[in-house]
């Protein structure tokens, strides 16, 4: 069987939209067979499955093979919900999706996905595959229609959590109706991601615990400065992307209507957020599209998590409370290494210069606990008071780029604190483009050492 992640590779999104039935069974009947994607051997297979409920919006079909794992009740729950609330919501927060099928109804695909799950580890609850876009004379793995593919096992439809799933997956159909579809240039990876965490907390209307707890979990284990930039598909950049995208929501005059417009800016990188932030945040009105207002938001944020004010931009305004501080440190090899935009930071009682050459992208500066700061080398020993704060930052746009050599005052972290299966909540949510198609990161350990080898 042909490898989806080599046919997604090759797929021209300037292909014809579709405009047939949906499903491999053919015209949308109550039985049909669907192509889905095989997480562990990245394959498309086929999946038998039955329509069990037709909404107003939504069309539910359960794999046969998981049928036992949902019921009637549970089933006509998640339509509802859909029908109530996810697509009102979603749709009036981000805009409309593709009808690429023209029936005006979103397939929810129940099933096992094929993630690799037995029992423990990590699992994948959802994704969106922008083939089912196109026609299968375009693409023979398309199903030809509007449609997300939802995890039964481990996951409960029953619950909130698979609710949230099916918001952030419609977030990633409606993004990719807007910026991929036509043939235009597709956000992002870590804007869409962002957009989606978004559009999870616009359905539920709190906030997502299980990111800001791994979130401090990370911190205390790690601190490597890890955030969604340089998105790697794991934990820690959902974690962070959440929380950005929330730290914004909160500093606009207009609350989550910030969303919508960076969705449709003609920006497809950083550069749509620097542009709303600019006319949906006070803190940033009359700042240029530009390089130099990325990186004052990005250390804005950073310091943001470090000292959390209850007013002001470095801060959460209290929605968000009781964020691990980070404290990076050298690796053994005596210094560390940082993505694009990864910020490390550490306390410091003194003014601080590096004694060695680091990375030409890599910027310094100083901040304490009431928000003051010191842009000038060395870096903390003038203006500031308190508790004071070495910030290094990867000021590289690129989000492909390479890391760069960080050196940080004398200390090594020797051992890891926690081991990453203790700080794991277990849940991935993903959609399947051309070039993002790879099972989420969980060897921390082996990627460091990769990367600290690269540099030497």
């Amino acid at each position: 069987m042909k490898r989806f992640k080599e046919f997604i590779s090759l797929l021209s999104i300037s292909t014809a939209i579709i405009l047939a039935g949906c499903g491999g069974g053919g015209g949308g009947s109550d039985e049909t067979d669907f192509w889905a994607a095989d997480m562990v051997s990245e394959e498309y297979y086929q999946v038998s499955a039955s329509l069990h409920s037709e909404g107003k919006y939504c069309k539910i079909y359960v794999e046969d093979d998981s049928s036992y794992n949902v019921n009637d009740t549970t089933i006509n729950f998640v339509m509802d919900e859909f029908d109530t609330k996810i697509y009102p919501k979603i749709t009036s927060k981000f805009g409309k999706e593709s009808d690429v099928d023209g029936n005006g109804k979103i397939v929810l695909l129940i099933l096992d996905i094929r993630d690799g799950f037995s029992g423990t580890g990590g699992y994948i609850a959802g994704y969106f595959d922008s083939t089912n876009t196109y026609s299968k004379s375009s693409n023979y793995f398309s199903n030809e229609c509007d449609m997300i593919y939802l995890d039964c096992y481990p996951a409960d439809p029953a619950t909130q959590g698979f609710q949230e799933t099916v918001a952030h997956e419609f977030q990633h159909l409606i993004n990719y109706t807007q910026k991929g579809l036509d043939g235009s240039s597709q956000q992002d990876t870590w804007i869409n991601e962002g957009l989606s965490s978004a559009a999870e907390y616009v359905y539920s209307g709190s906030h997502l615990s299980d990111r800001i707890s791994y979130y401090n979990d990370y911190q205390d284990a790690y601190s490597w400065g890890d955030n969604f930039y340089y998105w790697k598909n794991e934990l820690i950049d959902y974690s962070t992307v959440y929380m950005f995208f929330q730290w914004m929501r909160i500093h606009s005059v207009d609350g989550d209507a910030i969303y919508k417009d960076i969705l449709s800016s003609s920006y497809t990188d950083y550069r749509a957020v620097v542009e709303q932030m600019r006319d949906h945040c006070s803190q940033y009105n009359g700042i240029s599209v530009s390089k130099s207002s990325w990186i004052q938001i990005m250390t804005d944020w950073l310091i943001a998590n470090q000292i959390n004010l209850s007013t002001g931009k470095y801060g959460y305004k209290g929605e968000i409370t009781g964020l691990t501080k980070m404290t990076s440190t050298n690796d053994s090899v005596g210094y560390t290494a940082a993505y694009p935009y990864e910020g490390m930071i550490q306390s410091i009682t003194g003014g601080y210069a590096p004694s060695a050459s680091y990375g030409s992208n890599i910027t310094y500066l100083a901040f304490d606990s009431n928000g003051n700061i010191d842009t000038t080398s060395p870096w903390g020993d003038s203006g500031l008071s308190g508790t004071k704060y070495l910030l290094a930052i990867n000021t590289n746009t690129d989000i492909y780029g390479s890391s760069e050599k960080v050196y940080l005052p004398t200390s090594i972290k020797s051992d890891i604190l926690k081991s990453y299966s203790e700080i794991e909540p277990q849940i991935y949510k993903i959609d399947i483009l051309p070039g993002q198609t790879s099972l989420p990161v969980k060897d921390k350990q082996a990627e460091r050492k990769r990367i600290l080898e690269s540099l030497k």
